[in-house]
């Protein structure tokens, strides 16, 4: 369990080796119930497999295996609620429940079920603030507390809930800041900060884009930071490269394009050397596609319509692969729905400046991408899980193509 923590863990300094972390915890799990055959009663045993399985519901989603992941949070939390009814009250066990709910509401936020994920959020996130007011400097509760706020602030803007979703993120990020003001030597803590900057950037993107680029600096600092102090931390580089990202993306909503591709530059190096050292990785994969999409938004709003159209096109491939790994991921269909929408986009605009038979291919091109583009977000609806932004997408693709049959 330890060697798998240093391999691969999202929420503390590793190697972001997530493969061999998973088979790390696996064999460790089996040893545990190996022990829990023979000895059912074990209340520690209990409480240690349930944190097993807590830790590798969060790993699996990082390997494309999202099913998983619930599978494992799911039985973590069934076994926490039996220890709590043993011993109610032990605050260890009760911090511990909450935080897996939190893991298991986060799933759902992940893949972009965010109307799911309000009601299962909003219960923990009231209980853990009754564990701080009677243990008002408790870190660990602290910790916790500050992550569900930012997540249930995260949801609340997807489904359209802006002004308590900024609410909850203000006091995520005041509390999360006050941990490591309290303990600046703690990267736990540091990255957790950079996360809570991260995540909370995102609510305010084409709303507030001064704000969340403001947000993205403080995270890119802080990162910068919990490297120099570890050269060997492995995920604060990958965490680095997702900053880089999300700066140019913010960077070209500014309108500073030559910015924002020199920030999706720096993300595509970190990733790429990172990739070539971890093939198998698939968290890499899917923040290569998402480098590759926004490379392909800049270069598109820069009017370099073949460098976005190939951009777009390993972007795509890319998400693909991610549905071949998990067709359970709804929001890696989303993903693959948008990749064919951005693709249709750019031939749709070479339709109006091509002629004969390269005008009637690119025609073709953008009918079939929007048609698939089609298909997947239906099919996202009919699965409940199509978020408001998602619905102006639909709409969109079913105009424009109702626009190009006409012909």
């Amino acid at each position: 369990e330890k060697i798998g923590s240093l391999q691969g863990d999202s929420r503390k300094p590793s190697l972001s080796d997530f493969r061999s972390a998973i088979a790390s915890l696996e064999k460790a799990q089996a040893i545990r119930r190996q022990l829990l055959s023979r000895d059912p009663g074990d209340a520690e045993n209990r409480r240690l497999l349930a944190d097993n399985l807590r830790l590798l519901s969060i790993r699996r989603p990082e390997q494309s295996d999202v099913e998983g992941g619930f599978r494992d949070v799911r039985e973590a939390l069934k076994i926490y609620e039996g220890l709590i009814a043993e011993n109610p009250s032990s605050l260890e066990l009760q911090r511990a429940f909450l935080e897996t709910q939190t893991e298991y509401a986060s799933g759902y936020a992940d893949s972009g079920r965010y109307a799911e994920t309000i009601p299962l959020l909003q219960p923990a996130v009231n209980r853990i603030e009754e564990l701080r007011r009677a243990n008002p400097n408790e870190t660990e509760t602290l910790r916790i507390l500050a992550r569900g706020r930012i997540l249930l602030g995260i949801a609340l803007s997807w489904e359209s809930r802006q002004a308590e979703a900024e609410a909850e993120i203000a006091r995520g990020v005041e509390i999360a800041e006050s941990l490591v003001a309290r303990s600046p030597g703690d990267t736990n803590l540091r990255q957790d900060l950079w996360r809570t900057y991260q995540l909370a950037s995102s609510i305010y993107e084409e709303l507030n884009d001064a704000k969340a680029f403001e947000l993205l600096v403080k995270a890119r600092q802080v990162v910068e930071e919990t490297i120099a102090l570890d050269r060997a931390n492995v995920q604060a580089r990958h965490n680095l490269s997702k900053t880089f990202s999300r700066l140019g993306v913010t960077a070209s909503y500014l309108g500073k394009p030559a910015e924002a591709l020199a920030y999706l530059e720096q993300a595509l190096a970190i990733l790429s050397e990172l990739q070539e050292r971890d093939a198998q990785n698939r968290g890499y994969d899917r923040d290569l596609s998402l480098v590759y999409k926004r490379i392909g938004d800049a270069k598109y709003k820069g009017h370099d319509l073949t460098g976005s159209l190939a951009a777009y096109q390993k972007s795509l491939l890319l998400f693909e692969k991610k549905i071949r790994d998990d067709a359970a991921n709804t929001l890696a269909l989303r993903e693959v729905a948008v990749g064919h929408r951005n693709i249709a986009w750019v031939h749709a605009d070479l339709v109006k400046i091509t002629a004969g038979q390269l005008r009637r291919d690119h025609l073709r091109e953008a009918k079939e991408h929007y048609r698939q583009a089609l298909e997947l977000e239906l099919q996202v609806q009919a699965r409940g899980a199509l978020p408001e932004v998602d619905r102006k997408v639909l709409e969109e693709v079913q105009a424009a193509l109702q626009e190009l049959d006409k012909l």
